[in-house]
């Protein structure tokens, strides 16, 4: 069994709040992170997955998701594989001056 941490930061956390946890039991191991959005909005009963996701395929460039602090779109993007403990973290883009 693998633990995914999903953590969420500014307006997101009204929505979801700070912190939730997930946990992937064998075989669902290794999941990919867009396998992840599945059973996360399965979970909160919501059609979340049109918040941060475009087309069920990529993520909306709102958002950036760093995967233990790397972002994904630096590594395979949704279809990156994670098979061991992992936070995952939700950021919007935003912008002052």
């Amino acid at each position: 069994m693998i633990s995914i941490t999903l953590s969420f930061f500014a307006n997101l956390q009204e929505i979801f709040g700070e912190i939730q946890e997930l946990q992937v039991e064998s075989p669902n191991y290794p999941i990919r992170i867009i396998e992840i959005f599945r059973l996360f909005f399965t979970r909160n009963r919501g059609s979340a997955a049109a918040f941060f996701l475009d087309g069920n395929t990529y993520l909306k460039d709102d958002y950036t998701m760093l995967l233990d602090g790397r972002n994904i779109a630096g590594l395979d993007g949704l279809s990156t594989i994670i098979d061991k403990d992992v936070e995952l973290s939700f950021f919007p883009k935003i912008g002052g001056g």
